[in-house]
């Protein structure tokens, strides 16, 4: 694994992370005869981990000030299939049936019949890379191109709901051509 730091000025707060250690953060009482109060094993290691814990949380946020993060690496992936970006079609006359009524009983919307035949499209195709833009009266960006599977049904069967406004094909097929 290979690590950068982005700013290698800030790794040198890692001295605060004595802090704790040093200061306790608590009054000091003054008892005549120090011998009469009995120690306390409990408080004392529960003293130890707080300051620990302090130091860490320290060192955390001066890391995560540093920039710590891998370097880039490139990854190479050969698979079978398609890139394909689905447009789907949000508007309001996707709530009606194919007859322009609204659905009762055992009828089903256009959004659902959709919904229901890219499923099996995108199920009967697992290799292809998808990425999704549904449309209204303007784009909405859904999910880049991904071949994650779950996500792309997921997207989909979230599509299938109530549409939402007027319809505006061209600036969608812009954004999938993109």
């Amino acid at each position: 694994m290979n690590l950068q730091v982005e700013h290698p000025w800030a790794l040198a707060l890692l001295v605060l992370t004595g802090l704790p250690y040093m200061f306790s953060g608590l009054t000091a009482a003054t008892y005549p005869w120090l011998s009469l109060i009995p120690r306390d094993g409990l408080s004392e290691a529960s003293g130890l981990a707080l300051r620990t814990i302090g130091a860490l949380a320290i060192a955390a946020l001066v890391i995560g000030l540093s920039g710590l993060q891998r370097s880039e690496r490139k990854t190479e992936r050969v698979v079978e299939g398609a890139q394909m970006v689905i447009v789907l079609d949000r508007s309001r006359s996707m709530n009606d049936t194919f007859a322009g009524d609204t659905p009762t009983g055992g009828q089903e919307s256009k959004a659902a019949a959709a919904s229901r035949l890219l499923l099996n499209f995108v199920n009967r195709r697992p290799n292809n890379v998808y990425g999704m833009v549904a449309f209204t009266s303007s784009p909405i960006y859904v999910m880049p191109l991904t071949s994650k599977v779950t996500a792309v049904r997921a997207a989909i069967e979230a599509a299938g709901d109530h549409g939402l406004a007027l319809t505006d094909i061209a600036t969608p097929l812009v954004m999938a051509a993109e």
